[in-house]
């Protein structure tokens, strides 16, 4: 109870500007203050009407949820997901390419699901691994830059445009 009212009392004040899903994942743990909440009033409430009706609706909550789950997970079973950051990490590791200049996040994918075989520096922010950039620095002719705006003479791969190094 203690952590979700926490949560929502410290993203209620420090939070800015508009409510965003980018920044709304922070007052999750106030969930915790639903469940501290219910964990209460069962504990304390000495009518067993009660807390039988609490436990039948959290049981109607949970299976709400459940089978939203299970629908979901039985589409992703017949329609599995492309995964755009795999083709491009595997045209990237046969095609003998090391280093790249990417978005961020698109650069960091490549270096995990390669095993660092492939490391970059982001073009798009700062970079956040000191290592990637020494390597990419200490090789300048052999960076490809990775764009989903494409590029001169690039080649396509998934939603990005590849441009080898000359």
């Amino acid at each position: 109870l203690l952590v979700g009212m926490q949560s929502l009392g410290a993203y209620a004040v420090s939070r800015c500007g508009p409510l965003s899903l980018l920044t709304f994942r922070y007052a999750l743990l106030g969930l915790f203050a639903v469940v501290g909440l219910v964990s209460l009033h069962l504990a304390t409430e000495t009518n067993r009407a009660w807390r039988a009706l609490t436990v039948v609706v959290c049981l109607l909550l949970a299976g709400i949820a459940a089978r939203d789950h299970v629908r979901l997970a039985a589409y992703y079973g017949q329609h599995r997901p492309r995964g755009v950051h795999r083709e491009l990490t595997t045209f990237l590791v046969t095609h003998g390419i090391r280093y790249i200049e990417a978005p961020y996040w698109d650069t960091y994918y490549v270096a995990f699901l390669s095993g660092e075989r492939v490391v970059g520096v982001p073009s798009d922010w700062v970079s956040r691994v000191r290592e990637y950039e020494r390597l990419v620095e200490a090789h300048p002719g052999e960076v490809a830059i990775v764009s989903r705006d494409g590029c001169q003479g690039g080649e396509q791969v998934a939603i990005w445009h590849v441009c080898r190094p000359r």
